[in-house]
């Protein structure tokens, strides 16, 4: 399966018509229909990343229809990534939980 039917798959599954999903990502109702059909070829990062959050789904799996495993290390800075508040394009993290430990 390639990720045009895993769209359509993750779309129908959370219940959003083309047209409500349409919006929520911010395209046209058209451009859904040629994603799922396969007429588009490649997605931008941002909507990438848009209809992921609007389906709850993770972008690896999208692409590539397999979950990503992260080691808790990651797991814990991608928590900080998600705190972080945005200033202008960069992000400020407002603590760092993650320590360098030594192999002692």
């Amino acid at each position: 399966m390639n990720w045009h039917k895993r769209l359509e798959e993750a779309r129908e599954r959370a219940g959003i018509k083309k047209i409500d999903f349409a919006k929520l990502v911010g395209v046209s109702t058209a451009s859904t229909t040629d994603w799922e059909n396969g007429v588009i070829k490649t997605l931008s990062a941002d909507k990438l990343l848009k209809i992921c959050e609007v389906l709850r789904i993770s972008p690896y799996w999208l692409m590539y229809g397999t979950k990503l495993e992260l080691k808790p290390d990651e797991i814990e800075l991608l928590e900080c990534y998600r705190e972080a508040e945005p200033e202008g394009k960069k992000f400020i993290l407002r603590s760092a939980r993650l320590e360098r430990k030594s192999d002692e």
